[in-house]
């Protein structure tokens, strides 16, 4: 990553807490090296590892401002880049590979996320936390498409989204 990100850029000791559950934060992370737990209510219910590249954290919370609905907590000391809301936009024009990074982040775990509902045959809490995932993906990248970042991502998920959810859609989605 570029210049710009490295006063941004901790270390996270394993066992150390980067977001906890029903916090207000809305900082973002980009987990560069390392892994993470992400447990809900105590309970382990993901983890996350920048084998495959970057992985962010946090995304739904830091661009929807709504409180954290897991923790996060280093199973190994980890870099991370931790992005304060009130730097974001700012950043992201300054750096649009993170950009990039995060619609390719966001567009995995949504691909990860489908393919554990294809083969679950009972729903479970990932059925149930997916259309809401959906509807604040959409919301970052229809954001992102506003302030000139690529556009073709924007499209190519209202012409994949199988749950038919649009941002500001009046249809309350519950987990």
């Amino acid at each position: 990553m570029s210049q710009p990100l490295a006063r941004y850029r901790r270390t996270y000791r394993k066992g150390e807490v980067l977001i906890g559950e029903g916090d207000d934060s809305a900082d973002l992370f980009l987990l560069e090296k390392g892994s993470l737990d992400v447990l809900a209510r105590g309970e382990r219910v993901g983890a996350i590892a920048a084998a495959e590249g970057p992985e962010f954290v946090g995304e739904v919370a830091a661009f929807l401002g709504a409180p954290r609905t897991a923790s996060v907590v280093a199973t190994e000391d980890s870099q991370v880049l931790r992005i304060p809301r009130v730097d974001m936009d700012a950043l992201l024009e300054r750096a649009p590979a993170l950009g990039i990074s995060l619609i390719r982040s966001l567009c995995r775990k949504l691909a990860a996320a489908t393919q554990e509902l294809s083969q679950r045959g009972t729903p479970g809490p990932a059925e149930r936390r997916l259309p809401l995932y959906a509807k604040g993906l959409l919301a970052v990248l229809e954001a992102a498409a506003r302030d000139g970042t690529p556009a073709a991502a924007l499209e190519y998920f209202r012409a994949t989204n199988p749950w038919g959810i649009q941002h500001g859609d009046p249809r309350e989605v519950r987990p």
